[in-house]
């Protein structure tokens, strides 16, 4: 696969450019969601057949018209998915505009967009040890925007002087309980979590699991340090 450096996404501008040049360069011919029901979310007008239910049909249009069309909406029970972003200080880690934090940040950003292509809903949360940022739900161009908007300040903020911990176990059970409708959770985080044990994020998972969510966790982290332990022969201030 292509790699993306940071030269790239400065010359292509926000992460919502970024994730539209990402998605639709690598995936081709994506699906529409076949589900559609009677919701608030109006998608278009479609030609009205006589076993077709006659309370969707727009007067307004027969009356200019003198054809029948029907509204069609979007189903709610598509899809529905929280995007969440761990933006704690460890997430900094390597270095600057390439850390863990810059990379989950532009993953995420596509996952929207690949959402909003799909008519599914999505929504955005940020944590350390508390929840910084939580948005609803929704499928629109303007709450697409929003997200991209945020995912935008989230790169540019440089890290404060404190150093912010996180709490996986804490932060899974308050989104467990937020998001009412079953949905798709989607984490990335560095699971370097001073605040909790396995015990604890057992019991969040089991959690999740409960309440009828479905979590993909992202494991983010780099490699050549923390995996393989590979830095020059120095010392090193962490």
């Amino acid at each position: 696969m292509k790699k993306i450096s940071i030269e790239e996404v400065k010359k292509i501008g926000n992460i919502g450019f970024l994730s539209k040049y990402i998605v639709e360069g690598f995936i081709s011919g994506l699906h529409k969601s076949p589900y559609h029901g009677f919701s608030v979310e109006f998608i278009e007008h479609v030609a009205y057949n006589p076993s077709d239910d006659v309370k969707n049909i727009d007067w307004k249009i027969y009356a200019k018209t003198d054809k029948l069309y029907k509204k069609k909406f979007e189903e709610e029970t598509n899809l529905r998915c929280t995007v969440v972003l761990d933006i704690s200080s460890s997430m900094y880690y390597p270095e600057k505009n390439f850390d863990k934090l810059t990379h989950s940040i532009m993953s995420a950003g596509c996952i929207s967009y690949l959402l909003y292509r799909q008519r599914d809903a999505l929504g955005l949360c940020t944590f350390t040890n508390q929840i910084e940022y939580f948005s609803p739900i929704k499928s629109t161009r303007q709450h697409l925007n929003m997200i991209f908007d945020q995912c935008n300040q989230l790169i540019n903020k440089e890290m404060s002087g404190k150093k912010l911990k996180s709490n996986v176990a804490s932060i899974l059970d308050q989104i467990a309980d937020q998001v009412h409708k079953r949905s798709l959770i989607i984490l990335f985080t560095d699971m370097l979590d001073q605040e909790s044990n396995i015990d604890d994020l057992m019991k969040s998972l089991q959690h999740i699991k409960h309440n009828g969510h479905e979590l993909i966790i992202f494991h983010v982290f780099d490699q050549e340090t923390e995996i393989d332990l590979n830095f020059p022969n120095s010392p090193i201030n962490l």
